[in-house]
């Protein structure tokens, strides 16, 4: 069997901040056509072979019903809309490819396209309570060797320890026990069975077994029990990172062990994203931070 994830997640506001080529490391305010706030960003970068393998494209979601798209790394933004009206807001955005992808926010809201974006739909979910709103999406693909298809299935969380799953790329979903009633802020799978979840509350939790059941992980012990990890993001299955208010975590276990490490501020930090050596978090007032050496240390950019 061969698994594949296509989700990349970080945090962006009214700015969108893209890494400058070269030797020294810096960042650029880029062409975003609005000034609505952003809440999530997803890649998707073509390999095994594919005719565009040089090209990266960007999706970002926020208020007022925003959808952002890049098809040349964030030089220039298509605008896009779900035509949900000026009151909807999308936290959670994951492209499978550079067509079918899935974005989840308030109302209980999970919309699906398959044209890169051009044109979304509605799917249906077992939440009917308007007033939970969805927070993060990740896609896991599950791939025979030389089947042309795959099989995907998709996590989706949010307030009150909501987590649905399904097994057919959203067509339907089922509820999960997440055994808490924490707002849940993040999803992140490695392969289509492991994957992790943070919230409120310094929830962790942990499946193997494609969400049956999820297991509860000890929080990492130097941080308040009433703080919220707001994002993490893993390599592998042992090596991952979190970020919080005023905090960064790592961990080399896939989680059954947390340790603080000194972070580049103590602003509260909403995102975190993980390439080989390199890690970024991101956080409020603009800040941006980097590191390269496995998130062991932090400088501000």
């Amino acid at each position: 069997m061969r698994s594949s994830v296509h989700v990349t997640a970080i945090l962006a506001w009214a700015l969108l901040l893209i890494p400058l080529a070269g030797a020294d490391w810096g960042w650029t305010t880029t062409g975003s056509p609005t000034q609505k706030n952003l809440y999530s960003l997803s890649t998707v970068r073509f390999v095994d072979g594919w005719p565009e393998a040089n090209v990266d494209y960007l999706w970002t979601v926020g208020t007022w019903d925003t959808i952002l798209k890049s098809t040349d790394r964030g030089q220039t933004w298509e605008v896009q809309t779900t035509g949900s009206g000026a009151a909807q807001t999308w936290y959670g955005v994951s492209f499978r490819n550079q067509f079918e992808g899935w974005i989840v926010g308030s109302s209980a809201k999970v919309m699906h396209t398959v044209d890169g974006g051009a044109t979304w739909s509605s799917q249906t979910t077992p939440i009917t309570d308007t007033s939970i709103e969805f927070t993060a999406v990740a896609s896991a693909a599950t791939c025979n060797e030389g089947d042309t298809l795959c099989v995907y299935s998709l996590y989706v969380v949010g307030r009150r320890g909501t987590i649905l799953f399904s097994q057919d790329s959203g067509a339907t979903f089922i509820m999960q026990d997440s055994g808490t009633t924490a707002d849940l802020l993040s999803v992140h799978f490695v392969d289509h069975r492991t994957g992790w979840i943070s919230g409120d509350l310094a929830v962790l939790l942990y499946t193997a077994t494609s969400g049956e059941p999820w297991t509860r992980q000890p929080p990492p012990p130097d941080i308040l029990q009433s703080s919220s990890i707001s994002d993490l993001t893993f390599v592998n299955r042992s090596f991952g990172l979190g970020t919080g208010e005023g905090f960064i975590v790592r961990t080399v276990d896939g989680g059954a062990s947390w340790h603080s490490v000194l972070p580049c501020s103590y602003t509260p930090l909403r995102a975190v994203a993980i390439d080989q050596r390199e890690a970024w978090t991101v956080g409020d007032s603009g800040l941006v931070c980097w590191s390269e050496d496995y998130g062991l240390s932090w400088r501000t950019q």
